[in-house]
């Protein structure tokens, strides 16, 4: 029902890793994927993990973004905008009219960015459990359609003007966040690390400093601090039915490890 001109199927394989201690509950997760040693390697990491009490996590930032493409008469026009919806006595107004046309989601943020005359006005809402972007897409368009009346000229030239941003490598989602961001803590004992994971603790936390963290401040990656976290993201949006294509935002993550006495 979610695609068009159907051929066919393509079977993927779905493994289980797990349990995952995660908070105080056992979770096993689902991952499809062809690449070999993916699963296996994941369950010996959640392994280790288990064995030093589990994952502690918290939600940090909470906020899926869409950020429309306005069209001004001229450059004072777009200023007027940005002050405009950056305005925090303006925000109940346009939270009231987000509200009108969900039950769930909510504004709680706008940031707007100029480029010579033309506005890319950056919602930031939440979503409840939904991933949230036709809600999200819905509300903007219908405020933007009240709002922009009082701005005789201006024009909604797209309901997406990538300042979003979704699907891409950027900055923007790396700093201010798009969707949940979230950090977790794991401390695993140095004798687990070296029977399950087979490495020396001091060792682990080196590579990590010269690789995930100093490497890949070389290439200039935005967000890609980590060995392949991209891996099982796609491979958990794929078993879940997700847009696997979101994973370039979602995977976007800094690994960090300290060798402790």
């Amino acid at each position: 029902s979610n695609c068009e001109n159907v051929v066919g199927f393509v079977p993927l394989p779905v493994g289980v890793f797990g349990p995952l201690k995660l908070d105080g509950r056992e979770i096993m997760v689902p991952l499809a994927t062809t690449e070999g040693a993916l699963v296996a390697s994941t369950n010996r990491g959640a392994r280790a993990v288990a064995a030093g009490g589990g994952v502690a996590s918290v939600i940090l930032n909470d906020g899926m973004t869409r950020a429309p493409l306005v069209e001004c008469v001229d450059l004072l026009q777009a200023a007027a905008i940005k002050s405009y919806f950056e305005s925090a006595s303006i925000l109940p107004q346009l939270q009231a009219k987000f509200a009108r046309t969900s039950r769930f989601g909510k504004l709680v943020g706008v940031k707007v960015a100029i480029a010579g005359r033309h506005a890319y006005i950056r919602f930031k809402c939440l979503t409840g459990d939904a991933m949230g972007m036709n809600m999200v897409g819905k509300g903007t368009n219908e405020l933007l359609f009240d709002v922009l009346a009082d701005f005789p000229g201006a024009k909604l030239l797209a309901l997406s003007g990538n300042f979003c941003t979704d699907k891409k490598a950027a900055a923007i989602n790396w700093t201010e966040g798009r969707g949940k961001s979230v950090a977790c803590e794991a401390i695993i004992p140095g004798e687990v690390v070296r029977t399950v994971l087979k490495a020396e603790p001091l060792s682990l936390a080196k590579v990590n400093v010269h690789k995930n963290l100093v490497g890949s401040a070389l290439a200039g990656s935005i967000g890609g601090f980590n060995a392949q976290a991209s891996n099982l993201v796609t491979a958990l949006f794929i078993a879940c039915g997700q847009d696997p294509a979101q994973n370039v935002e979602s995977s976007q993550c800094l690994t960090t490890i300290e060798a402790g006495e």
